[in-house]
């Protein structure tokens, strides 16, 4: 195996490639390097060590409620981001926040997949099937879907109305129920996935 650059070029011996698996061997290999037209031979030590792939590398996974930088959502859009996840982040607002934690996703992902934001009201007919729709329209599967959103009414129970009421129920019970619906065909049609609601 040859690793070539316009500065040097380091020959390793064939048997000396990574397994499949990720992991390296504990080897003792001669390696010819050429550097700058000069040429040293030299005894390197490979030590063992591990390869890590990411976790969810080529998964993809749409996270509802992640705008709040200290949210529940945001956390687990980091650590699936961390792993290597495609993600679809999912919410009604702000617009600045949703974006902000897309971007430090992108970080924490190292650009090796994408992190697309999607700005909308779940509360809306019809809102669970379109989020399912662009995630499937843009990744082209869904691997996970976190149902994370919530709506809460900062009032006192005697003061709830009935638009309080339905409110509450639209975001926490309709669309988790009818984004599971949507996204159970597509998971059965790629082999699997997994849902979780928070």
């Amino acid at each position: 195996m040859m690793i070539s650059s316009p500065a040097y070029t380091i020959q390793l011996p064939a048997r000396f490639i990574a397994p499949a698996d990720g992991w390296t061997k504990r080897a003792s290999v001669q390696c010819a390097v050429r550097h700058r037209g000069a040429r040293f031979d030299a005894l390197s030590q490979f030590h063992e060590e591990k390869i890590r792939m990411p976790k969810l590398a080529n998964k993809v996974a749409v996270i509802t409620g992640a705008s709040n930088p200290k949210g529940i959502g945001t956390a687990i859009a980091r650590k699936f981001a961390a792993e290597g996840a495609g993600l679809l982040l999912v919410a009604e607002g702000p617009e600045a926040g949703l974006k902000a934690v897309a971007d430090e996703c992108r970080v924490l992902g190292k650009g090796e997949a994408a992190v697309e934001p999607l700005l909308l009201d779940l509360e809306k007919d019809g809102a669970a099937e379109q989020m399912i729709e662009t995630a499937l329209a843009r990744f082209g599967r869904v691997d996970i879907l976190v149902n994370n959103a919530a709506a809460r009414a900062r009032k006192r129970f005697e003061d709830f109305t009935r638009a309080d009421f339905r409110q509450t129920v639209a975001v926490n019970l309709e669309t988790p129920f009818f984004a599971t619906k949507a996204v159970i065909p597509a998971m059965r049609k790629q082999g699997g996935g997994r849902i979780i609601h928070i």
